[in-house]
Formats: structure tokens, sequence, C-alpha cells
């Protein structure tokens, strides 16, 4: 196990020495599935010595955005840019050749999920204190439907030829102090923070308010954790934490508009969705991981084999592949799930040992593809601890694998520091979705999630469009997304000059750019960029998040809805959810971005589609060719967004390198950084503009009342894969501009609906039923006198209290509360059962009353 830490190499290629940690504190915001986390670490050189250049590596979460850093090294502050791979190098070597400190950020090669550190010239004697603030999606958790924060503490020592050979030194790590986290939660105000647990750590948790606000404030949708990690076993795992509230699975889709780039917007759409389709009856093979690595987890992972057997239906046939340094098949090929095929599987999974060596996962998961059924769809479910370095070459074969739609990828990491990159790699890779679940923790809801979602039909035709306002003049009508455009380079004829063999004054220069992008064709973007590029397989209960990046040049049209579309053979699938405008801020342009660059990273994404001119794209150009327009596409996305990525680095100087205009941009953006003077019709843009910026807490920011607009229940989901976004025009008669503007009065009125179920709910009996109390009676705005009166008059003095108030409940959900189906319909459930069971009883109601009693709630 590998901790992150800061150390420095007396002389080249001497064993590494560890600086004395001094503090680590993380503070995190997270805003519904979203989660802004800033990282401060402080060292100190303790020695008599300058250090030339110290060295750290760390994790982060797989995905995430790096979006800002600060360093200052004793007295010096150093200012940070976002800059080419190898400008930002450059530029940071020389800064330390010529005695400055400096700082250079940039994300490994082998590892998406793993970033590195170079610190120069820090004196005797100084501290050195790393401040970094990263972005990033939150994932849905099967196990407990809530939603799975995760702060990488260690990097699990991974199979094959790691980036830095690293040993720890026990002298520096006495030294440490531990590691101070604190998670502030801000739900919509119409939410209520129901749990907040760990399964990795021992937590201080405090319902009702944040960290930066007094003990005597609550807030049903504001919450706060805390941990101060110190024991060594708790540093070696990483911290996790499961929030469950109110509204987390609502569809939601939200338009931001950039701080400081002038016209540029980007969609976030987000939705978990809720669906049943018949299953359908694959081949499945569970590709297992039974590595040296895997030693303490592998009665996890017989407990999650067991409990994937048990729960396979009739008509599937399946096999089990375990590898380590080499691989093997329970049988030849595999076999229809049976009783005789079950009993043998469960008495193998007895047998499991991590006794297989190395960790070579290729070779399996080849072999699994290799041997598949050929009348048969494939699913391949990948349970393992993820600690392998070379990454990308199983990416590209899992997608290969699965770019015709017959085969699906899902993944199972197990342990306390299984690489996010690796598991969910392949899941995105592959089309299918992954989990996470800890030594310790329960998994039995994970697992049959993820059984169920790879028996769930497949679907390649799943669509995003994006749906704007227009005046009432415009008809309807559907724009179809374009694509990248290309414009080769035109090579003028000019007369050539001889160029002398010998040349008395000429020297070899010192820097040779190896990117030579001037004999590259122009690639320009699309005029919009959607993250994933093709939308990945719905499937139930599992969260999906979708980004749109417009360009400034597109259309200045305002964005009114997306729409999910597929067809399945039972029929089209289709949900449309209204977008809300969050203002200004900049972390839905952070998280798209990122999102984006891994695709284009990989030579996939948009840049997958590029046309040169005679049907070539980048997989008919030589390598090096398009390894360039990648790094450059890449460039200029990182850079004008100012997110790290592979081929964008962080460099922080002393004397300020970004230019007038950058500065000046800079300066502008500072102005949107802080919270809303006045309340917004989003309920979501003064908490994005918190997570914009860490010195602005949720305390002070001004909330709206207003839910976003309510969504439409899909007709049904589906999964499969589409291209970039269709655009259409609504005419603002039926658009979403127009409920805006008949609903606005209501705003209020909405929000305390809301409440209302919530209390409504509070009040229900363990049985299923209400009781008549004045309470219920208010809530419902019933007139209890005349109610009373009424029965007295038309009935004959069998009613029952409870059914009578029950049926009024019911009636109420029915007519007010269309909206919150999601929120009542279990409880609605139940209660119908009991009057159900009442009336079989001989305690009825007519339906002359059953009208009474609509007419009530519904005038």
């Amino acid at each position: 196990m590998t901790l992150c830490g800061c150390f420095y190499q007396p002389v080249p290629r001497s064993k590494p020495v560890y600086l004395p940690r001094v503090a680590i504190d993380i503070r995190a915001t997270i805003l519904s599935s979203t989660a802004r986390t800033v990282f401060t670490q402080t060292y100190c050189n303790p020695s008599e010595k300058l250090i030339k250049e110290a060295s750290y590596i760390f994790p982060l979460h797989h995905g995430v955005s790096a979006v800002e850093f600060h360093c200052q090294v004793g007295s010096r502050k150093l200012h940070s840019r976002v800059k080419p791979r190898q400008e930002a190098k450059t530029e940071y070597e020389n800064a330390v050749d010529t005695g400055q400190s400096a700082a250079l950020m940039d994300q490994t090669l082998s590892a998406t999920d793993v970033f590195s550190l170079k610190l120069g010239n820090v004196q005797p004697g100084e501290k050195v204190v790393v401040e970094l603030t990263v972005v990033g999606d939150l994932t849905q958790d099967a196990q407990t439907d809530g939603i799975r924060y995760t702060i990488p503490n260690s990097i699990a020592p991974r199979y094959g030829v790691q980036p830095d050979d690293i040993q720890l030194s026990s002298a520096s790590s006495t030294q440490f102090e531990g590691i101070s986290i604190t998670v502030d939660v801000q739900m919509e105000k119409v939410a209520i923070i129901r749990e907040i647990q760990s399964s990795s750590h021992t937590l201080n948790v405090s319902l009702g308010r944040i960290s930066s606000v007094s003990d005597t404030t609550f807030n049903p949708w504001q919450a706060s954790a805390s941990t101060k990690i110190t024991q060594d076993d708790a540093l070696l795992r990483d911290f996790v934490l499961l929030i469950k509230a109110d509204g987390l699975d609502t569809p939601r889709a939200m338009l931001e508009i950039h701080a400081r780039l002038p016209n540029q917007r980007a969609i976030l759409t987000t939705l978990v969705p809720k669906f049943g389709l018949p299953l359908s009856k694959p081949e499945m093979i569970f590709v297992i991981d039974r590595s040296g690595s895997m030693d303490d987890k592998i009665a996890t992972l017989k407990t999650a084999l067991k409990v994937f057997l048990k729960s396979l239906p009739l008509g599937v046939c399946f096999n089990i592949c375990s590898f380590g340094s080499s691989y093997s098949f329970l049988w030849d090929r595999s076999r229809l799930y049976d009783a005789a095929s079950l009993q043998d599987a469960l008495n193998f999974v007895e047998t499991v040992d991590s006794d297989m060596g190395g960790t070579e996962m290729q070779g399996a998961v080849e072999a699994a593809v290799g041997g598949r059924l050929p009348d048969k769809e494939l699913e391949v479910l990948i349970l393992t601890d993820g600690q392998i370095w070379r990454q990308k070459v199983l990416f590209e074969f899992v997608r290969r694998t699965a770019a015709d739609d017959s085969a699906r990828f899902f993944s199972l990491g197990i342990g306390d520091a299984a690489s996010h990159s690796l598991i969910e790699g392949i899941a995105r890779a592959g089309n299918g979705f992954s989990q996470s679940v800890l030594k310790y923790e329960e998994l039995d809801r994970k697992v049959v999630r993820m059984l169920k979602g790879a028996l769930t039909p497949h679907i390649s035709d799943y669509k995003l469009e994006l749906e704007y306002e227009s005046s009432e003049q415009e008809e309807f009508e559907l724009v179809e997304h374009e694509g990248p455009t290309t414009v080769p380079v035109e090579m003028e004829p000019k007369d050539q000059q001889p160029i002398s063999l010998f040349h008395p004054n000429y020297t070899e220069p010192e820097d040779v750019d190896m990117v030579d992008v001037s004999n590259l064709p122009h690639v320009f973007p699309p005029s919009i960029i959607q993250a994933p590029h093709e939308i990945p397989p719905l499937y139930p209960f599992i969260r999906t998040t979708a980004y749109l990046l417009l360009n400034p040049e597109s259309t200045h049209q305002t964005p009114a809805a997306v729409i999910f579309k597929a067809t399945s053979k039972q029929g089209p699938l289709v949900l449309r959810i209204p977008i809300d405008n969050v203002g200004k801020a900049e972390t839905i342009h952070q998280l798209a971005c990122r999102k984006a660059m891994l695709e284009m990273e990989t030579g996939h994404g948009w840049l997958g589609e590029i046309d040169l001119g005679h049907g070539d794209g980048l997989k008919n150009l030589h390598d090096d060719t398009a390894l360039r327009i990648i790094e450059q596409q890449c460039e200029n996305l990182g850079t004008r967004l100012q997110v790290v990525g592979r081929y964008c680095s962080f460099v922080a100087l002393e004397i300020d390198s970004s230019s007038q205009s950058e500065r000046e941009v800079e300066s502008a953006a500072d102005i949107h950084r802080s919270p809303p003077l006045a309340p917004t019709v989003s309920e979501f843009a003064p908490a994005m503009r918190c997570l914009q910026s860490p010195n602005s807490p949720f305390a002070s920011s001004s909330f709206a009342a207003a839910p976003p607009p309510p969504c439409p229940a899909p007709a049904g989901f589906g999964s499969g894969r589409g291209g970039g976004p269709r655009l259409r025009t609504a005419s603002r008669s039926t658009g979403i501009a127009g409920d805006l503007q008949d609903s606005t009065a209501d705003i209020s009125g909405a929000s305390q609906e809301v409440s209302k179920v919530h209390q409504i709910i509070a009040l229900q009996s363990f049985e299923g039923h209400w009781d008549w109390t004045s309470e219920l009676m208010g809530i419902l705005e019933v007139d209890e006198a005349a109610l009373r009166e009424r029965l007295a008059r038309d009935g004959d003095g069998k009613y029952d209290d409870k059914i009578v108030v029950t049926m009024l409940v019911l009636a109420y959900l029915r007519n007010k509360c269309p909206a919150d189906r999601s929120l009542w319909e279990l409880v609605y459930g139940k209660a119908e059962d009991w009057v159900k069971q009442r009336v079989a009883e001989g305690k009825g109601v007519s339906e002359a009353m059953k009208n009474d009693l609509s007419g009530l709630v519904f005038s």
C-alpha cells in the first residue's frame, strides 16, 4: 500500500526520503449528486539543505476535474495556470533552474486516477502548503439507493510497471498528525436528508446544519459529517460517505452560463431511471480475480459470487473464469443454468482462493470473449480489486467487443483501495456500469442490481435531443446535430532557396518541440460537444449523467428541455426533462470538460467521427498524426476551461505567467464566484455558485423556494447508445417557456405542496391508514366541522373515521400532488391495501361519498 506523501531523493537514484507531513485537511461540499473537494496539505523541509525537487504522488477518484491549484512555499505564493503539458513542464524547469520556487501538477500516463506533483526549490526549514480543488459527479450506491462519495487515501500496489518506485520511510510517517475531513451536504430546500453514514470510518454527523453555521440552526436539507483519521489502518483505505435523501433520483437538467467566457454555456442532465422491461436470457461469464493481492478480499469475492449464482434466472447460460498469472474456466463452454450446474458452481466457489499469482486480467477477458456462445448475447461481470497499471489496452479491447451491442461488461471493485479508473473504465468502455464494495460492506443489493442490469435487453439507439425555446411565430422543427468539420492544410507554392549544409553560426536548439501542428488538418469541434458522446445504456436505479458543451458561436436560443429517447420491442421509450437555469458559474463546464477529455484522450468521443475529406478518420491516420490531433484538441479544451488532463498540466510559478488577457478574464470571473444577492427561480443557482467557490459557504446563499419544474414520468427506459444530440425547437405555447410563465405565480405554492406531502407521510400509521386529527385536516385544508356535519347528514353512522380520512388523503395526493408521485406512491399503495382490507370486512364507502371526498380536496 502506498500512502500519499511528498518525498525527495538526496542524490539521483537514491532511496526516496519523505518530507514530514504536518497536516492534511479535506473539505468537501456536496450538492445533490455533485461534489467539490478542497485538499490542503502541509509539509516541511526539516533539513538544513535546499531541496532542489520534491515529488508527490496521490490518487483522485476517477473522472474528477482538477480545477484549482494553489501553492505556497515559505512566504512565497505561487500563481497557477493550466497549460499544455510540455509547455507547463518547460516553464517549471526554467523556473527551478533560475532558483525560483515552482510547482507542476499533472496526471500520470499509466492511470487516470493517479496524479503527480513536483515542487522545486524548497528552502531549509520552509513549510509547503498545497491546495488542490476538484469537482466530480457522485455515483449511485445500489446497496443503499443513496449517493456515494469517495476520497481515495492511498494508492494500492498495482500489478505491472509502476510510475515510480516509492518506499515508505517510517521516520517520516511517525510525525504525521492525521487527516481532517469535513463534508457539508446540501440538498434542495424541499428535500430532507434522511441518513449519512460511512462504511469505512467513524463519523461525527450533524443533521440539520453545515459546519459553518451555529449549533442552533436546523434545516432538514442540510447536514455535515467530519472525522479525524490518525490510526494507521484507517489511513490505508479510502474514505467512503453514503448519503440518503429525498428526491435524489428525480431527473434534473441544469443550464450554466460560464462566469468568464462570453456566450459559453453548458448543460448537465442526470437521472436515476426507474423502468421495467422483460429480462433477456444471455450468456453470462463471471471473471474473478484470484491474484495474490486478493488475499484479504476473497471472503467478499465468494459472498458476491454466491449471490450472483443463486439469483440467476432459468434459461441463462453461465461460466466462471478465474485469473491471476494465468487463467482457467470452470467448464470448457458455458452451461445452461439448472440445478446440477448451479451445484457444481457453488461447490467450486468453496474452493476459490487467492492462489493464482499476479494480475493478468487482459488474457482472461479476451479468453472469455473468444469462447462465447455464438447464438447468445454476452454479459461479462468482472470482480476484482482493480490493481493493475496498464489499463488502456484492456479498455480498447472491451470497447471493440462491445461496439456491435452484442456484448456488455460490468465491474465490481472489491476492497478498500480498488482502482476506480479501472473498474469504471471497464464499465464505460463496455456499456455496463460499475459498483464498489469495501471489505466489510454489505453487497447483496449491489450484486442483484448488477445482475438485473446485465439481464436488461440490449437497446442500441439511445439518443439525447435538445429542445429550444422559440417565438410563437416559429413552427416546430427538428434540427439534426452537426458533426465536427475539418479543413485540409493548403500548401502554398513558394520559391525555395538553397540551404547551406554548413552555417558557422548555427547552434543546436536546447528544446525541440515534438508536436508539430503546422501540417495537421484544421479540426473544428462540433457546435455541441456531448459527453459521453454516445449515450450509454440506462439501467434501473443506476445514475446516468450526461453533459452538453455549447459552442459560443452556435445558436443563441435558450435551451428549454433535454429529451432521452430509445426504442424497445415493447415500444418507444422517452423522458423529457425541463432545463433549469442556474446562472453564472464554472462547475458544470469543468465537469463536462473532464468527461469530454477522457473520451478524446483515447481518440473517441466526437474526435472519433471526424472526416478528413475522403472518409478518413483518426483510425486511418498514422499513429503519430492521430496522436497530435488528439493532443491539440485536448490542449485547446483543457486550457480554455482550465481543467487538467493527460495533455494539460497545472504549473505554479512565483511570477504569474498568464497573459494580460487571461488575468483580465480571471478578474472578471471573480465577480461571479460570490453568492447571489437575491433569490432566483432556480433552487440550484446559488448553491452551484457556492460549489464554484470554497470561500462561499452555503449559509450566505439566498435560496428561492421553487423546486425545478415537474418532470413527466417516462413511459419506460431501455438501454443503448446513440450519437450526438439532436436539436429541436418548440413553440412557446407548448414549450417550457410557456410553462414557466404560467407557473411563476405558483412557485411558493408548489414548494408548500411538497412540504405537505412530507407531513402527510409522517402522519401515516404503520398499518397504512391515517387517523382523524386536527393537524391532518389543517394540512388538507378541509373544514373539519363541515365534514362532520356532512357525514352526520348523509351517512347512517356506520362510517369509520379512519376509512374516511384515509380516502380523503388518497384523493388529496392524487389530485393535488401528481408531480410528486414518486415520493408518495409507496405509502399510497400501502394505504390502498389497508382500505381494500377494511372494505372486505364490510366497512365500505359509497361511490357518492367517494366523490364527495374527492370534491373536498379537488375544488
